[in-house]
């Protein structure tokens, strides 16, 4: 099953809007509207929607950012609003903060993803040895990095969903 990329600008006062209407997707059996991506459209600046890559690239990256270089994108201030999406859609989200920009942006910065380093750590993690696959991380490293130079408040977060 693919899996792919969906970034967006949200104000974290919107959070608990997405929580609402993340409820109404049952997995297999649909019980009324689906009314999540409306209003995710809505409340919403649609910021990347990456069909090209593997959304998996994006997630074994940030496991290999935090794991390998210390830098710690998965955890937020609004993890149990994520949880509870996650719950409900059966997707993968996380937010990047104007923290995590404070406090991580120059070390990515000034990283050098090295594809033969990738490669190392996704065969730990999966064996996979896939170059290509180490190649779509580092692109999705580089969509993270501009995703993050963006947020100029603690009153926004990148909404990252991988469905």
């Amino acid at each position: 099953m693919a899996v792919y990329a969906d970034f967006r600008l949200i104000q974290t006062s919107n959070l608990p809007e997405l929580v609402t209407y993340s409820k109404t997707k049952r997995f297999l059996v649909w019980k009324g509207p689906d009314d999540f991506i409306p209003t995710l459209d809505k409340i919403t600046e649609p910021l990347l929607k990456d069909e090209d890559y593997d959304g998996y690239a994006y997630l074994d990256l940030l496991e290999f950012l935090k794991e390998q270089k210390r830098i710690d994108l998965l955890h937020n201030p609004y993890e149990t609003e994520l949880k509870a999406i996650t719950k409900n859609r059966k997707g993968f989200y996380y937010v990047l903060t104007y923290q995590h920009k404070k406090q991580y942006l120059g070390q990515l910065l000034k990283m050098n993803i090295d594809l033969g380093e990738l490669q190392q750590f996704n065969i730990k993690l999966s064996e996979n040895s896939d170059l290509e696959y180490a190649m779509e991380q580092k692109e999705a490293y580089h969509q993270i990095v501009e995703s993050l130079s963006l947020l100029t408040s603690d009153s926004q977060v990148i909404f990252m969903s991988f469905e």
